[in-house]
């Protein structure tokens, strides 16, 4: 059979905001607050005290002395005669002091805690209470939510709709600095009409979890209960042990689920557990690229949900992982046409773009010191070399995902300008498996890494002379309307990573006297390294001289790369020297490329 509670969370987790608590006076038990009766039998006895006396039985003493049930207002105006001396007398019972703080009294429970979790996570939206505290409203400011709170006919007439507001917080009773809540056996008989309508409402909209309520007391909330004539949802009834027979008589009528639990902390800490956890299996399964994009943005704020976004993204790396792993990109393939190349290059963008899109909001909406572990971990995961042998260019086509994912990334760190991530991926030290050395990843993030540059044509029958840069180029254009919205905005980012890709490159191979040393060479020695010259080389983009130094000052996304460090580890000025070395390199090896410095092979 299965478990109610996981039931349950199945069921808010399937079918979030169709729900609404019901929490009485059970509900603050563990935080020390007195309920309502509690606080009147102890008001009785300070009257009684005034008087010289003390009575064994309070509310027997207030009757025979005042020919009436015990009532708040003439409590309050035999103890506290002015406005403030009333709020400060009340507060005394519903807010803490500094022993209370020390004692852990008087504060939200874990069941308080764990609701506005559940809260926070769009699982409930509306919460009816029969206490006057104001424990819940804390526990949701706790974690960023203000509630719309109904606690008078007013507020009642003039409330938001339930379906528009993220959270309503209906006190039924009232609240205790309101003069005007319910707590006498009189008072709580009856409700205004605005209250009844809006109870109606909730009675017959919403499926019930009731916590902390014996219902003994609540008339006026035990009829409107008795009068809703829906039951579109469940009812569950949480329980500690036996129910009163008017509790049980309100089971039957709502056909209800009765919850055995230890008590309201244990309940709510498991039903928040479940659901959360129901919601990572969930977010395993398939999704769009959209809904994980969204998912992530809902994340990075919150420093509690960093468990749920390393899991989707882990989840998503896996994925990626298996799904372009050998049993689905054979390198033993003997084919290699350029239809069969392209289809695999397809499929390869087909299985990462989920990866892809949330690398890029990590990388432009997160801090560093927050996404920046989580992003190392993902190109660790992709960077790692599959053994095997079969086809070169299939078996090179194996480290095209994580090219891909490193423009991707690089993209979104220049839009950002947040240049660190770039050089921790391309420092990234990795192992070779056929010969146990060690390189850097920048030196296999290269398009040509992927793709020979010589095979590259032919693979895609064009005559280009950079296909797959191109192609990088053209996919990843939709990816960045949202953060690079102009095409020469995206275009200029595209040319300054490429360009960035060719000073990592020789930065990871070279010293500093020997990029000095080749950089003023005209021996054919210089072209011993190979340099990556992407599109820019043949498209005339001006991103040579846009890095270049003007009157001795460099540009500003220089000065940027040089504060993230991204040139290595070299202090400030062995970076900018070895810069301008490494520069001068890649603007000569461009030019040959380009064909406009002639040199006998």
């Amino acid at each position: 059979m299965l478990d109610p509670t996981l039931g349950l969370a199945v069921s808010l987790q399937q079918a979030k905001g169709v729900y609404a608590l019901l929490l009485g006076s059970g509900i603050s038990r563990s935080s020390g607050v007195p309920t309502g009766w509690e606080v009147v039998q102890d008001l009785i006895r300070r009257v009684a005290r005034l008087h010289g006396e003390d009575p064994a039985d309070p509310q027997d003493w207030f009757r025979e002395k005042y020919g009436t049930e015990p009532d708040y207002s003439t409590l309050l105006a035999e103890l506290a005669p002015s406005p403030a001396e009333r709020t400060k007398l009340l507060q005394d019972y519903f807010e803490p002091n500094e022993k209370d703080r020390e004692e852990g009294r008087k504060l939200p429970s874990a069941a308080h805690r764990s609701i506005a979790e559940l809260v926070a996570s769009g699982y409930i939206r509306v919460i009816l209470t029969t206490n006057f505290d104001r424990l819940m409203e804390r526990a949701l400011a706790e974690v960023g939510i203000e509630p719309s709170v109904i606690g008078s006919t007013d507020a009642a007439k003039g409330a938001m709709p339930l379906v528009h507001a993220r959270c309503t917080l209906i006190k039924v009773n009232g609240d205790y600095l309101d003069p005007r809540f319910k707590n006498t056996v009189d008072e709580l008989n009856v409700y205004e009409p605005e209250m009844n309508q809006l109870l109606d409402r909730v009675f017959d909209d919403y499926g019930l979890i009731v916590c902390g309520w014996s219902s003994d007391w609540d008339t006026a909330l035990r009829a409107a209960i008795e009068r809703a004539p829906n039951r579109r949802f469940t009812t569950y009834w949480v329980t500690r042990g036996e129910v009163s027979e008017r509790a049980a008589q309100l089971i039957t009528l709502r056909s209800a689920i009765r919850l055995q639990v230890a008590g309201a902390d244990e309940f709510f800490k498991e039903l928040s557990d479940r659901t959360a956890a129901l919601a990572l299996l969930a977010e395993t399964d398939p999704l769009s690229a959209k809904v994980a994009v969204a998912r992530a943005k809902q994340y990075l704020p919150e420093p509690r949900h960093r468990i749920r976004l390393y899991d989707l993204v882990n989840g998503q790396t896996e994925h990626v992982v298996h799904r372009t792993a050998l049993q689905y990109f054979p390198t033993g393939q003997s084919s290699i046409t350029t239809d069969a190349f392209l289809d695999r290059l397809h499929r390869y963008d087909s299985e990462l773009d989920i990866l892809l899109q949330l690398v890029v909001a990590l990388t432009f909406f997160g801090q560093p010191e927050q996404t920046q572990e989580l992003l190392i971990r993902v190109f660790r995961r992709v960077t790692e070399e599959s053994s095997g042998s079969g086809m070169t260019l299939w078996i090179e086509m194996q480290r095209y995902p994580a090219v891909r994912l490193f423009y991707a990334v690089g993209l979104a760190a220049i839009a950002a300008n947040q240049y660190g991530i770039i050089g921790r991926i391309a420092h990234l030290t990795r192992r070779d498996r056929h010969t146990g050395e060690e390189y850097k990843a920048i030196t296999r993030l290269q398009d040509h890494s992927a793709v020979a540059r010589n095979v590259q044509p032919q693979a895609f029958g064009c005559k280009e002379h950079t296909p797959l840069s191109n192609h990088l180029f053209n996919t990843l254009r939709n990816v960045f309307r949202d953060y690079l919205s102009s095409e020469t905005e995206y275009a200029e980012a595209f040319d300054w990573f490429e360009y960035l890709i060719c000073l990592l490159s020789l930065d990871a191979k070279l010293s500093l006297a020997a990029a000095r040393e080749m950089a003023t060479s005209n021996s054919r020695d210089v072209f011993r390294f190979w340099v990556p010259v992407g599109r820019f080389g043949w498209n005339h983009s001006n991103v040579r001289q846009d890095t270049t130094k003007r009157d001795g000052q460099y540009p500003p996304k220089v000065k940027a790369c040089f504060a993230a460090g991204i040139f290595g580890d070299f202090q400030t000025e062995s970076q900018m020297e070895k810069y301008d070395a490494v520069k001068a390199l890649v603007d000569l090896v461009t030019d040959v490329f380009r064909g406009e410095w002639h040199i006998f092979w």
